[in-house]
């Protein structure tokens, strides 16, 4: 059983080791992009995939220590490890797992990084820039819609602990989720019909 505090301590050292990894490389072929070049994120990506798979194993490793205090919790740390993450600069970027990665661990039967996604979500709050954090979300649906991925029981569940306050156009972090089990749902009942 992980506690609050033995999550902090692991947050902090993978957060430290995924600095020291490979940080100073990564940042170097960062600043060596070309922004005048037509195609430069594409450049951009590939660098941020690859930093990816060399941090994959802190990853692999924190992900599940997340979940499992969160459920220890039912939940209600939400905001507490939202704050140990906010402290993690490194792992805060990192540590939602990516769409091909919530493909591949529904596909294995698991709804782990489909719990974590939408609880990191939930914690972000359209924090920083809610245009983006909007765009993320409808992308996410799509391809929850795409992959037949039912993620409204964890979007249900997790709706209580989901802000209400206006972020930016009339929306917050709890009506994009109204809108997504919406959506989802009217996806099931087209289906049976």
């Amino acid at each position: 059983m992980e506690s609050i505090d033995t999550l902090q301590s692991k947050i902090d050292l993978i957060d430290e080791e995924i600095t020291k990894k490979n940080q100073d490389e990564f940042l170097t072929q960062r600043k060596a992009i070309d922004f005048r070049k037509e195609k430069w994120e594409d450049d951009m990506r590939a660098i941020e995939q690859e930093y990816r798979k060399r941090i994959e194993s802190e990853l692999t490793y924190i992900r599940p220590v997340i979940m499992q205090v969160l459920k220890q919790t039912d939940y209600t740390a939400l905001k507490r490890v939202g704050e140990i993450i906010n402290q993690a600069p490194q792992l805060k970027k990192y540590v939602w797992p990516t769409f091909e990665d919530l493909v591949a661990d529904t596909q294995k039967g698991s709804d782990n990084y489909l719990t974590l996604w939408i609880a990191l979500f939930v914690i972000n709050d359209l924090e920083s820039d809610p245009r983006d954090y909007i765009v993320l979300f409808n992308d996410f649906i799509k391809l929850c819609k795409s992959k037949k991925i039912n993620s409204a029981p964890i979007l249900q569940q997790l709706l209580p602990y989901a802000s209400a306050v206006i972020k930016y156009g009339g929306h917050s972090v709890q009506s994009l989720m109204l809108s997504g089990i919406d959506q989802l749902s009217s996806v099931k009942k087209s289906k049976k019909a």
